[in-house]
């Protein structure tokens, strides 16, 4: 009879390690499934905003400004400067939307018209080729707008 109390309990110490084992591992395939993930490791979905580096360069019209800014991961260009002017730093004025969009002035320094100096934008150094409201931005990009005339 004690043999067959030892065997019993022998199974169910047994069976008790391995209910055991099992639930840490039911817990850590649920807790990998619900996207779970070590401190440690890098996140792999995209971050809700961007940093953009905007350059105003009034071209001895008015003092340069550097500014940082956080912006929504699908800001354009235009958005830098609405961003900007939310800030305090600086104010602008433009017309259009979209397709047609158009700044006009960036601090009370106004837009000569053909003949004269104008606001012109860059993205990383390269010659905006569109409206600056679908010229769409990513992380780290700067954007550098300048007093002068179309190059």
């Amino acid at each position: 009879m004690m043999q067959a109390a030892q065997k019993h309990f022998s199974c169910v110490a047994t069976n008790v390690g391995c209910a055991a084992r099992m639930s840490v591992i039911a817990i850590a395939a649920l807790a990998l499934s619900a996207g779970c993930r070590p401190a440690d490791a890098p996140s792999t979905t995209q971050p809700d905003s961007m940093r953009i580096h905007l350059h105003v360069d009034f071209a001895g019209h008015g003092d340069d400004k550097r500014i940082e800014l956080k912006l929504p991961q699908d800001a354009t260009v235009f958005d830098a400067l609405r961003g900007a002017q939310t800030q305090g730093a600086l104010t602008f004025a433009s017309r259009g939307s979209g397709e047609t969009a158009f700044v006009t002035a960036i601090d009370s320094v106004e837009n000569q018209a053909a003949a004269g100096d104008n606001w012109i934008y860059r993205v990383n150094g390269q010659l905006g080729e569109r409206s600056c409201d679908v010229h769409p931005l990513e992380n780290n990009d700067t954007v550098q707008w300048r007093f002068g005339r179309y190059p």
